[in-house]
Order: structure tokens, then C-alpha cells, then sequence
């Protein structure tokens, strides 16, 4: 896929003990003609995670944020939140998604957003929704 082929850029910010969904959205969104960063395959010993995220965050059209009981007490998730939100206010064309799994309490810096709403092991319809979410964002 060139990138004149893809619809949109989406990069996924998840906690590791939610891989399984992360890699079925990855998995689902990119069937479906996005390009999709995920650390697990854009990351390579060596390199400066910082810098990696950082750089990737500034090229991208969505990001997703999974929100789950893992991710609102991990610190990394919520400095790529951070990173992600100072980049939708910098500059116009990025846009931060957040989905809820299972009910979780949203953590303040999300509180104001609206979100798609998840069940942990229902990927097929994780994707549909969030898939849904960002054509509707791309009309």
C-alpha cells in the first residue's frame, strides 16, 4: 500500500496488557486501507522511544487511545495521551480518539471527549466502531 492508498494515518496508544485488542484494531484498520503505528513493528532496539513516538505522533492523522484499567495507571499511556492531546491543540488534522474498554472510568485529561465505547474481547466490533468514528471525521 503506497501512501496515495491510504485513507488515514491512525496511531494506537494502549497499555501491554491490552496487546490482544490493539493488535485485532491494528489488524481491522489496516484491512480496511489505513495505515496503522503500533510500536510493536515501528520500534527497533536502539531506538529512543521518546524520539520514535514523538516523531510518529507528528505525522498522524488519529490517535487512538485505549482506555482501560491498565492504561489510566500507566504512566506512558498517559505522557502519549499528553503528547497526543499538545499535538491536536498545535496543529490542525490530528485528532484523539479515545476507547473505552469495559466501562472504565475515563481519566481527567479524556473527561471532555467523547469516546467509543469497547468490550475487551469483541475486536470485530471495536473495529467497526472505531473505523465508523474516524470516517465520520474524515467526511
Amino acid at each position: 500500500m503506497t501512501p496515495e492508498d491510504v485513507l488515514a494515518s491512525v496511531f494506537i496508544s494502549y497499555q501491554h496488557a491490552d496487546k490482544r485488542l490493539a493488535s485485532g484494531l491494528q489488524d481491522g484498520l489496516e484491512k480496511l486501507g489505513y495505515f496503522v503505528w503500533r510500536d510493536e513493528g515501528e520500534l527497533l532496539a536502539g531506538d529512543s522511544i521518546v524520539e520514535r513516538v514523538t516523531a510518529a505522533l507528528d505525522q498522524i492523522d488519529f490517535v487512538v487511545a485505549l482506555v482501560s484499567e491498565s492504561s489510566v495507571t500507566s504512566p506512558w499511556c498517559q505522557k502519549e495521551v499528553s503528547l497526543a492531546m499538545t499535538g491536536e491543540i498545535a496543529r490542525s488534522g490530528v485528532k484523539v480518539l479515545p476507547v473505552r474498554i469495559d466501562q472504565v472510568e475515563m481519566p481527567p485529561s479524556l473527561k471532555d471527549k467523547l469516546y467509543v465505547e469497547v468490550h475487551r474481547d469483541d475486536v470485530a466490533q471495536a473495529t467497526e466502531r472505531l473505523a465508523a468514528s474516524i470516517e465520520r471525521h474524515l467526511a
